[in-house]
């Protein structure tokens, strides 16, 4: 015979979700989807209020509640933004390592190998065509770098976050645009200068990660993704030992 609940049991009463809870859930569920991404700009708070049907203060509540469990980002006069999950986890702590001890970054490489070449074979078996148009839009804004002497920035981080938008793995996603975001502001942190070619070679490379891709060859995908960034760490180590060098020849000889 099956045992009853005890009376005096801790349940309290049901209550009705209050509006902004409820606006911050259909927010939670799009992020969770994949449907609004890293980087993603959120409608004006006048808009979301008109297609969610509740106020403006309503909209305020869920996105104050979201802002402080470190999903979107609110920027005075620019706009709310979706943030990655993994930011708050990765970025800082992983940025302090490599600024204390430069070599990590290698280690950093072989984590964006692991990640980076999975997402190219995926998205080489189930990209659409949105996807793949995305990728070229990224290496179009990369073409107009090819002679500079700046890095390829924010359209290199746009090109292999949409390769991991393509693999259908939202928590893939965040954990790109973090591992690329980190990586972008290792360069600028180290002043790092793209020497003649140089841009002209990557592009290039991103091309073929992308010709790939769009033929569906997953192999192909996944092995010019990690030659790549071979190339990418084999460049990093050339630099660095070239900074070294520059180190001990600018520090002055002690005095006998």
């Amino acid at each position: 015979m099956a045992k009853s609940a005890p009376y005096g049991m801790p349940f309290g009463p049901v209550r009705k979700k209050k509006i902004f809870d409820e606006v911050y859930d259909q927010l939670i569920s799009l992020i969770s989807s994949g449907k609004l991404r890293p980087g993603e700009q959120l409608p004006p708070e006048r808009v979301l209020a008109s297609e969610l049907k509740v106020s403006r203060q309503s909209i305020r509540e869920a996105l104050k509640k979201a802002e402080s469990k470190g999903l979107i980002a609110v920027r005075q006069g620019e706009g709310t933004f979706v943030l990655s999950v993994a930011s708050e986890l990765m970025e800082t702590p992983l940025l302090a390592i490599m600024a204390e001890e430069i070599e990590r970054v290698y280690e950093f490489i072989e984590i964006r190998k692991l990640i980076e070449v999975w997402c190219a074979r995926r998205a080489a078996e189930i990209a659409t065509r949105k996807e793949l148009s995305k990728m070229e839009q990224a290496l179009v804004k990369m073409e107009e770098l090819i002679d500079s002497k700046e890095i390829l920035g924010q359209p290199d981080i746009d090109f292999h976050v949409a390769i991991a938008e393509a693999s259908h793995n939202t928590l893939m996603v965040h954990v790109m645009a973090s591992v690329k975001k980190i990586f972008l502001l290792k360069f600028r942190i180290s002043n790092f200068m793209a020497p003649p070619g140089k841009n002209r070679i990557l592009i290039k490379q991103h091309w073929e990660i992308y010709e790939a891709i769009k033929g569906k060859n997953s192999d192909l995908a996944a092995q010019k993704m990690e030659s790549h960034l071979q190339f990418v760490e084999s460049e990093w180590r050339e630099d660095v030992r070239r900074q070294k060098n520059r180190n001990r020849l600018e520090t002055p000889s002690k005095m006998s």
